[in-house]
């Protein structure tokens, strides 16, 4: 009986070998690329319960030379981003809106069909290229399915979790380029996502010489913005 459970139990073994043995990758960069396009779904529940689906295009550079990072979010009709809400003046939940953390600083908020544009804060800034790399971060293994038991738009993806003010979990391809899968986190428990649409990822490196006109600040745009998001400021601030 003996001599059959030590069986038994080397064959568990070998089988959990079987089915893990992927070696660790490398902590991927944020977005696959210091300079590149995506186009995004959002899921998020956790800041608009209302109206929780939306799609978007994003556009990032991130220079490490210079230590500059700079993105733009380009959200469609019927969004319902934390940064767009109750802006003074401004159309109102569900009209485009565009928002670029852009190359002086400072982010902008913008609703293109309404002419209406207005300087935010230089307190929110873009997400750094290696946020997951300058450290805590876990590797949670190659998985075919999130935390939250859905599957992604591709086969499979290697998994890392990072602990910020909630947990944070980035999914990227189980291969050399490393391209993102999904972005995902709990903020008081309740989900927000990024699902990336890799047949629209495209690498944009000359971005790292010249940053582009739609990274820069937004033309007549100088009025401050009038919302909590942009007068929100942290507790070391």
């Amino acid at each position: 009986c003996l001599r059959m459970s030590v069986r038994v139990s080397l064959l568990a073994v070998a089988l959990r070998v079987g089915q893990g043995s992927v070696e660790e990758p490398s902590v991927p960069m944020w977005g696959g690329a210091p300079a590149f396009q995506v186009r995004v779904h959002m899921t998020n529940p956790s800041d608009a319960p209302e109206h929780p689906e939306w799609d978007f295009n994003y556009s990032y550079v991130s220079n490490a030379a210079s230590n500059a990072t700079f993105s733009r979010y380009e959200f469609e009709a019927g969004q319902h981003d934390e940064v767009c809400k109750g802006i003074t003046g401004s159309p109102g939940l569900g009209s485009p809106c565009t928002v670029v953390h852009a190359s002086d600083s400072w982010l902008y908020i913008a609703y293109p069909d309404a002419d209406f544009c207005c300087k935010c804060t230089q307190v929110i800034g873009a997400v750094r290229s290696d946020w997951l790399r300058d450290g805590g971060a876990t590797y949670v293994g190659r998985v075919t399915k999130d935390v939250d038991g859905n599957p992604f738009l591709v086969d499979e993806a290697d998994g890392w979790l990072k602990y910020g003010a909630s947990d944070n979990y980035y999914y990227a391809t189980p291969d050399a380029a490393q391209q993102p899968v999904r972005y995902m986190e709990h903020k008081n428990g309740v989900l927000k996502e990024w699902t990336f649409f890799l047949d629209t990822w495209v690498e944009q490196p000359s971005w790292l010489e010249d940053v582009p006109d739609l990274l820069a600040p937004p033309p007549n745009c100088q009025t401050r913005c009038v919302s909590d998001v942009c007068s929100w400021q942290p507790d070391s601030v």
